[in-house]
């Protein structure tokens, strides 16, 4: 072939077609493939400015990413020298099919692919029930009123099943508690803001973030005082801006940073 070309062994391409991956740990795995596979090696050096110039992810985005295809066990990573060296396991059976399913629970958000950046699953002891109890009943009573807001929980029709809320209409409830919590008021939400914040939230989950892990660190921002009415406020925009979110991950992460880089070496 003109371009050239390398073999990946069919039993990883079978895997590869039923495991689910973001969009992130897909394009850092196909660099490590191109890296490995593409010059006849099992392993290679890969420093974290060559998979950016290769896949225009930063550094912030791509740590994360990484870590996650480690703890699914897709790819190894070992320290050697100064820059991590990483490879394909093609041992397949042993690829964590579980850590690739995004499960959110009936009520709380489930913890099933909340993986976070120091290979462990986030803080067990905290249950976010983003989710209030709907009494039916009441609600059937209550007449739909006209607003500029969308409705968090729609009125059912009769005969007609509900429909599966979006991820954004499952963080909303939790953001508006958690306003509540910080100023004691509800915050005003306008039909625009449900839009952006809907997209925004959108791109999060495509990078391989959970729902959950997105919660915890929204309540992160909340205890913040980055989030204080004096600064930044409490806001969902504000908060999907890439230097508070990273900002907010980074607080998450500080205390746990050495138990990962023994493991793995400082990326």
């Amino acid at each position: 072939m003109e371009n050239g070309f390398f073999k990946i062994e069919n039993n990883v391409a079978e895997a590869l077609a039923r495991i689910n991956l973001s969009e992130y740990e897909g394009r850092l795995l196909w660099v490590i493939f191109r890296k490995t596979s593409g010059w006849n090696k099992e392993k290679d050096h890969i420093s974290f400015s060559q998979f950016e110039k290769a896949t225009g992810i930063n550094r912030g985005n791509a740590h994360p990413a990484l870590l996650r295809l480690i703890n699914k066990n897709i790819i190894k990573t070992s320290k050697e020298g100064r820059i991590n060296t990483y490879s394909i396991n093609k041992k397949t059976d042993s690829w964590n099919y579980e850590k690739s399913k995004n499960i959110i629970a009936t009520n709380n958000m489930s913890t099933q692919n909340s993986i976070s950046t120091n290979n462990k699953p986030l803080s067990q002891d905290i249950t976010l029930p983003l989710f209030e109890e709907t009494n039916t009943t009441e609600q059937e009573k209550t007449t739909k009123q006209k607003t500029n807001n969308i409705s968090d929980n729609p009125l059912p029709v009769k005969g007609v099943p509900p429909k599966e809320q979006t991820p954004i209409q499952k963080l909303v409830p939790y953001y508006k508690k958690l306003y509540k919590e910080k100023f004691n008021i509800e915050p005003s939400i306008s039909s625009a803001s449900w839009g952006k914040w809907g997209m925004l939230l959108k791109r999060k989950l495509e990078q391989g973030y959970s729902l959950r892990e997105i919660a915890i660190l929204l309540q992160t921002f909340a205890k913040s005082k980055d989030s204080d009415a004096d600064k930044l406020g409490f806001d969902l925009g504000t908060f999907f801006s890439d230097t508070i979110f990273n900002k907010m991950r980074a607080t998450r992460e500080k205390t746990s940073n050495s138990n990962l880089e023994n493991k793995y070496g400082k990326y």
